[in-house]
């Protein structure tokens, strides 16, 4: 038997077909891809979420949360490399920002990479994800165009932080805003 016949590099490029699938079902706004894809002991690792997101459930709040920001959310994937139970993917983000905090409607674009392990039946285990958050709060106003202000954008730049409330429900607020509140 050849390597490329072999059960393993079969269930290999499974995994890396039901990662496109679940970028590609997700895109049209089918959310019942990730609770068939994604095991109950599901680890998403830091990434867009700032924080490890422990089963589906939780990772299709925060996908919710991403949506309702930016309703016409587009991943174009550039690339999907496969091995064994890895699969990476990176790509180009897009999207329209109508939410989390102060929304401009603008238009923006990032890039991100993602490496998903998979199990042996064929379901997401973990996750791990990194995004170029800075080309992201740039284009969102967060903070400057890097020498672009006076003082340095430390001078100008905004905190903001991810609060979990009730049921799961994450809100951004800024932080200056929830320190003249509290």
């Amino acid at each position: 038997m050849s390597e490329h016949s072999s059960p393993r590099a079969a269930q290999t490029a499974q995994n890396k077909a039901n990662l496109i699938r679940m970028y590609d079902e997700t895109h049209r706004g089918n959310i019942q891809v990730l609770r068939d894809l994604l095991a109950d002991d599901f680890v998403s690792y830091g990434g867009a979420g700032f924080q490890d997101l422990h089963g589906p459930e939780a990772f299709i709040d925060l996908y919710r949360t991403f949506v309702s920001a930016f309703p016409d959310l587009h991943f174009e994937v550039t690339h999907v490399v496969a091995e064994d139970d890895l699969v990476s993917v990176r790509g180009i983000q897009t999207g329209n920002f109508l939410g989390m905090v102060s929304p401009t409607n603008k238009k923006v674009t990032w890039t991100g990479t993602a490496i998903f392990r998979f199990n042996r039946e064929g379901k997401i285990v973990e996750r791990w994800q990194d995004l170029d958050n800075l080309a992201l709060f740039i284009q969102l106003g967060v903070i400057p165009p890097i020498g672009q202000q006076p003082g340095g954008w430390r001078a100008h730049s905004r905190s903001y932080r991810l609060e979990i409330t009730g049921r799961g429900k994450r809100k951004w607020q800024d932080s200056r805003q929830s320190n003249k509140t509290r």
